[in-house]
């Protein structure tokens, strides 16, 4: 019996494959390379239109030279309130509507803004019958335009009104909740910075945070608030803060400067790892040395 069970065994297991089963094996194994295939595919597309996804939204909405038109306003919300609450403006502050239809305060705002009727008109909500009607006749990249306009215009504005008083007031609430961020800096001790821009000309800079403490400047925490115009707040922001609320420096007027130190001994004055600062202020003082000198 055992021999037989061997034999019958043996004769299975010599057997060739009939073409039949080559044939149904050699099926199976397409199918699985062409779902294996699609899989790929289908993985591929998934990551491209992640992809995609994420980097619509880490461009800024707010800026002046890039607009996606996502959406409009409710018909309970104002534009300002809705441009004011999109994914990136967080920075802004509402401007007052009076002081938007005070003529002084627009002053060269025209010939800045190519479209300024129908930008003003938007940024007021000013929803004549004519209007409308004038602005549905229009193409769309004309509408498009308009929009964009709407927002130049509504950054000029924006960097008029933080500079008065009900402004420098909104910005500072903003500042101490934190709102724009708190400086990196360790030695500052989580101070709220203020944003900044380089330039008051719209499309040249983007937004940077000023440090009152360390007079540093940073970018933002989020790329979505360093894409914001810096033309929104111009360099004459954090100066008038300071001036009019010196209170907003938290803890000591000006922060410690790091000291180096081997073994509990400070470095050298010559020595390459101390702070750039002291070596510069160490430069100056050696230059009005020599000039002393020289005299």
């Amino acid at each position: 019996m055992e021999k037989k069970f061997g034999n019958l065994n043996r004769k299975k297991f010599d057997e060739k494959p009939s073409d039949d089963s080559e044939d149904i094996q050699r099926q199976d194994f397409v199918q699985n390379e062409s779902s294996v295939d699609n899989v790929n595919i289908t993985n591929i597309n998934n990551e491209q239109d992640d992809i995609s996804s994420d980097h619509f939204l880490t461009v800024s909405e707010g800026s002046s030279s890039s607009f996606v038109e996502d959406s409009e306003p409710d018909s309970e919300e104002t534009w300002i309130e809705w441009f004011c609450r999109k994914k990136g403006n967080e920075f802004l502050c509402q401007v007052d509507q009076q002081y938007m239809m005070d003529d002084f305060n627009l002053t060269f705002l025209k010939s800045q803004v190519e479209n300024y009727k129908d930008a003003y008109h938007m940024i007021l909500d000013m929803e004549d019958d004519y209007n409308l009607d004038e602005l549905n006749k229009k193409d769309m990249d004309t509408q498009i335009q308009i929009k964009k306009d709407a927002i130049k215009l509504y950054g000029l504005l924006h960097q008029r009104f933080i500079q008065s008083s009900i402004g420098l007031e909104a910005m500072k609430s903003k500042m101490m909740k934190g709102d724009f961020g708190f400086c990196p800096r360790v030695l500052c001790e989580k101070q709220p910075v203020i944003p900044w821009g380089e330039t008051v000309h719209p499309g040249v800079c983007q937004t940077r945070v000023f440090c009152p403490k360390c007079k540093g400047l940073f970018q933002p925490d989020y790329q979505k608030h360093q894409k914001l115009d810096g033309s929104f707040f111009g360099p004459n922001l954090a100066g008038i803060l300071l001036i009019s609320y010196p209170k907003i420096i938290i803890g000591k007027q000006k922060t410690d400067e790091f000291q180096p130190k081997l073994f509990g001994f400070k470095m050298h004055k010559d020595s390459p790892i101390r702070p750039r600062k002291i070596i510069i202020q160490a430069r100056i003082k050696q230059e009005k040395k020599n000039k002393k000198n020289s005299f």
